[in-house]
């Protein structure tokens, strides 16, 4: 059955202007063309070929790479490969706006953070390494319901404790941006040498044993008595000092308890230290050099 070209672009949802544009590119040519007027007629069976122009098109795909997508799909499960492929690409762009998005959150943040950083007493020192069962946080865990799992394991004498209980970052959004919620983020505790083996926490997840990294340099700052989204702020604020002196961080940080959630439920009794690990600077450093530890678990 022919169809007028009018016809065929109500049943295609497309325009007639397009069937002719499509005409012209080689991508959907008429089964008949009337010599002298012109007039275009299409089949039914070019319906699934107008249907398919106009989902690629959807996606993103130019004129031309449908085309070659048409040319190379001979069936539908070829398509399928083409539009598995198409999706790929799409999903890398994803990605790569996510982490842009992600960078500029993170340089807003340090200009909203602005106003505290000259309040800010930062001390330079070397953070050795540390033998700890880690955690790796994730966004379905509770932190009330992992501190309490852990006191447990400490209480039932699973964990050799030493008594530094700290959070490690890692950056995954690029090197400056450490903030916790958008970096790996892991809860450890320093064990001792009768630690041999991983824990499980129950409904939790597992306390791996391994060795934290050392930091050769950092740059690190202590708050009393903040809520955890305050200590956030102060984070900010340390990463917007080092970077406005010209150090790059290095990827690396740790949030020392020093006295925290593990030993009391009263915040304003909290003692925390944010490590930021750093490298050379360009420019002159503000920071006091630490040159004696007054409290002995200063350094987990």
């Amino acid at each position: 059955m022919r169809m007028k070209i009018g016809e065929f672009a109500n049943l295609a949802e497309v325009t007639v202007k397009a069937l002719r544009h499509y005409h012209e590119l080689g991508l959907l040519v008429p089964v008949h063309v009337e010599p002298g007027s012109g007039y275009r007629y299409y089949a039914v069976d070019q319906l699934a070929r107008a249907h398919s122009i106009v989902a690629l098109q959807s996606l993103g795909l130019t004129l031309s790479e449908i085309g070659d997508a048409l040319a190379e799909s001979t069936d539908a499960k070829e398509l399928g490969r083409v539009l598995r492929a198409k999706r790929a690409d799409l999903s890398r762009a994803i990605d790569e706006r996510r982490e842009r998005l992600a960078q500029l959150d993170f340089r807003l943040e340090l200009l909203e953070a602005e106003s505290g950083i000259a309040e800010l007493d930062v001390v330079r020192k070397a953070v050795p390494g540390a033998r700890a069962l880690a955690l790796t946080i994730t966004g379905d865990h509770r932190m009330d319901l992992v501190v309490a799992a852990l006191r447990d394991a400490i209480e039932s004498g699973r964990v050799q404790f030493t008594g530094r209980y700290f959070d490690a970052l890692s950056s995954t959004h690029g090197e400056e941006d450490l903030t916790p919620g958008r970096s790996l983020h892991r809860s450890a505790l320093e064990v001792d040498d009768r630690q041999d083996d991983d824990v499980e926490l129950p409904g939790i997840g597992w306390l791996r044993l391994g060795q934290e990294p050392p930091l050769k340099a950092a740059f690190t700052i202590v708050t009393h008595g903040l809520e955890r989204a305050d200590n956030h702020v102060r984070f900010k604020q340390l990463q917007g000092w080092s970077v406005a002196r010209g150090h790059r961080p290095t990827g690396q940080a740790r949030i020392v308890h020093h006295v925290g959630p593990l030993e009391t439920r009263d915040r304003s009794a909290w003692v925390t230290e944010m490590q930021l690990g750093v490298g050379p600077g360009s420019g002159a450093s503000a920071a006091r050099e630490a040159s004696e530890r007054t409290d002995p678990r200063s350094d987990p």
